[in-house]
C-alpha cells in the first residue's frame, strides 16, 4: 500500500483520502462524526483529506475568465431553470429557516445569483439533513467544511445544506433584508403557516420544563412584536416579548404553551432526535464519569501555610457528564472519548508541569476551588453535558464544582465564577494595587 493512502476505519478500503463522499457512501456517517467515533482529530483528518482535495481543485484560469464562466452560467439558469414556483412545504421550510438560523447568499459580482444556506451543529444532523431532503427539488447538498477556529484554538467543522441558485430567492431577499439587518414584510407575516413556526423553532425555540422561548435576536423590536401578534391572532397562542441584554425574543408561558405545542408537534415528530423540544426525553438521565491521575507541582502565592512552597503531588481528576443513552448507541457517552477529551484538554496541560506557569488564570492562586472552575470552563463546550468535576489534591481533601451550562454561560457570558478566574489577569488591577502601595509610601509619617 502506498503511503499516501489511507485505511477506511468502516469499510477497511484502501483510499488516497477520506471524504464526506465515500464515508456516506459506506457508513452513513460525516468526517465529523467519522473523527469523534475513531478518536481522530479533525487536526489530522482534515490535512491528510481535504487540503489533498483542495491542492487537487486549484484552478490556473485568469479571474476575467472566471468571471465569463459565472455570467454565462448564470445566464443558462435564467433561461432554462425549471422551478419557476414553491411547493407549499419547500416555501414554509424557506420561510421559517430564514426566521431562524437560516440566510440567503447574494453574490457580490452577480447579484442576481442567490442561493439557501442552512446550517446546524452536529447534535441537530439529522434535522439539517431532514431539511436538504424535503428542498432536494432545489438543489439542496450537504457539505461539511473545516476551518481553524483561532478562539477555540482547534480545527472546528461546519455542517451545511445549500441549495442551487434561483432566481425565485430574490424575493425573499427582499422580504428578509434591508441596509440595517434582518427585516419582516408583511406578506411573510401572511403566509407563515404551522410547518414554517415548527421549522423556526426547531432552529431558535428553547422548551424549559413547559416554558417556551423563540429567540428573535436578528429582528428588531417591532418585528418581533408583529411576529407575537401574529402568534395571537392567527393561532391563538399567548405570546408576548420579552427582553433581556442580548436583544429580544418571544416567551409563551408554561399555562399558555399547550396551543403551541399542538401546532408544532406533528412535524418535530419527523425528526426523532428533535423531540427535546418538546420536553420529550429518549431515556432517563444516567451520570458517567471517568476519574483520571496526574502529577502535578505548583503553589500559593501571598499565602502563609506549607503551600506558600512550590510542592509536587499526585491529583485525581474526575469528570462527569449527564444526559439520555442514545438509542443508536446505547451510551451516554463512550469513556474512550472521554477520557480522550479530558487528556487533551486538562492531563496533557498540567501533567508533569507545574500549574501556576502552564495556566495564567491560576498564576496567583492555584487552589482545588479555581483549579476546579477552569477545568470546567475549559470542557464545557466540548462536553455540552458536562455535570460535576471532582478534584482530589490528596485522598482524603477533594473538591466537587458544578457550574452553569451551556446555554447559560451563553445567556450569561460573564459569569460570576468566570470573572473571579479573569480579575488577575487584568493589567489594572494589578496597576491599582501597585498604586494603592506606591502611594502608602508616600504618604508622610505622623509624629505622636
Amino acid at each position: 500500500m502506498p503511503e499516501s493512502q489511507l485505511i477506511c476505519k468502516e469499510c477497511g478500503q484502501h483510499l488516497k483520502r477520506i471524504s464526506n463522499t465515500h464515508l456516506m457512501r459506506c457508513s452513513g456517517l460525516t468526517m465529523q462524526e467519522y473523527a469523534y467515533k475513531h478518536h481522530i482529530s479533525l487536526e489530522e483528518l482534515v490535512l491528510s483529506s481535504v487540503l489533498e482535495q483542495t491542492r487537487q481543485t486549484v484552478t490556473n484560469k485568469t479571474p476575467d475568465e472566471i468571471l465569463q464562466i459565472k455570467t454565462n452560467t448564470l445566464h443558462t439558469l435564467q433561461e432554462k431553470d425549471p422551478i419557476k414556483n414553491l411547493t407549499k412545504e419547500e416555501e414554509q421550510i424557506i420561510l421559517g429557516s430564514l426566521l431562524g438560523d437560516g440566510y440567503l447568499f447574494q453574490g457580490k459580482t452577480l447579484p442576481h445569483s442567490t442561493y439557501l444556506v442552512l446550517e446546524h451543529g452536529i447534535r441537530q444532523l439529522d434535522y439539517l439533513l431532514w431539511k436538504g431532503k424535503k428542498l432536494e427539488r432545489l438543489g439542496a447538498k450537504f457539505y461539511q467544511y473545516f476551518q481553524y477556529n483561532p478562539v477555540k484554538q482547534r480545527m472546528c467543522a461546519y455542517n451545511q445544506v445549500r441549495t442551487s441558485n434561483h432566481f425565485l430567492f430574490g424575493k425573499y431577499a427582499k422580504d428578509f433584508y434591508c441596509s440595517d439587518g434582518k427585516h419582516l414584510s408583511a406578506d411573510v407575516l401572511h403566509k407563515i403557516g404551522p410547518l414554517g413556526i415548527a421549522v423556526w423553532y426547531m432552529d431558535d425555540g428553547n422548551y424549559n420544563q413547559g416554558q417556551i422561548h423563540l429567540y428573535t435576536y436578528s429582528f428588531s423590536k417591532e418585528d418581533t412584536l408583529s411576529l407575537t401578534d401574529m402568534l395571537r391572532a392567527r393561532f391563538g397562542v399567548h405570546a408576548q416579548l420579552q427582553e433581556d441584554k442580548y436583544g429580544n425574543c418571544i416567551y409563551i408561558p408554561k399555562i399558555y404553551s399547550a396551543p403551541f405545542l399542538k401546532l408544532v408537534t406533528p412535524f418535530v415528530k419527523q425528526v426523532p432526535r428533535m423531540l427535546y423540544k418538546l420536553g420529550v426525553a429518549c431515556s432517563t438521565n444516567l451520570i458517567v464519569c471517568k476519574i483520571l491521575p496526574l502529577d502535578a507541582s505548583h503553589y500559593l502565592t501571598d499565602y502563609t501555610g506549607k503551600c506558600a512552597t512550590l510542592h509536587g503531588g499526585r491529583w485525581q481528576l474526575g469528570v462527569s457528564v449527564k444526559g439520555p443513552i442514545d438509542p443508536g448507541t446505547g451510551m451516554v457517552l463512550d469513556y474512550t472519548y472521554l477520557k480522550h477529551v479530558i487528556k487533551t484538554y486538562i492531563i496533557d496541560k498540567w501533567d508533569h508541569h507545574c500549574i501556576n506557569a502552564s495556566t495564567p488564570e491560576l498564576a496567583w492562586r492555584s487552589t482545588t476551588e479555581l483549579m476546579s472552575i477552569w477545568i470546567w470552563f475549559t470542557l464545557l463546550e466540548v462536553l455540552p453535558g458536562l455535570h460535576k468535576i471532582k478534584l482530589y489534591e490528596t485522598p482524603d481533601s477533594y473538591t466537587e464544582y458544578q457550574g452553569p451550562s451551556l446555554d447559560e454561560l451563553r445567556k450569561q457570558k460573564n459569569h460570576i465564577d468566570l470573572q473571579l478566574l479573569k480579575r488577575f489577569q487584568d493589567p489594572n488591577f494589578f496597576k491599582a494595587r501597585i498604586r494603592m502601595r506606591f502611594d502608602s509610601l508616600l504618604c508622610p509619617v505622623t509624629e505622636c
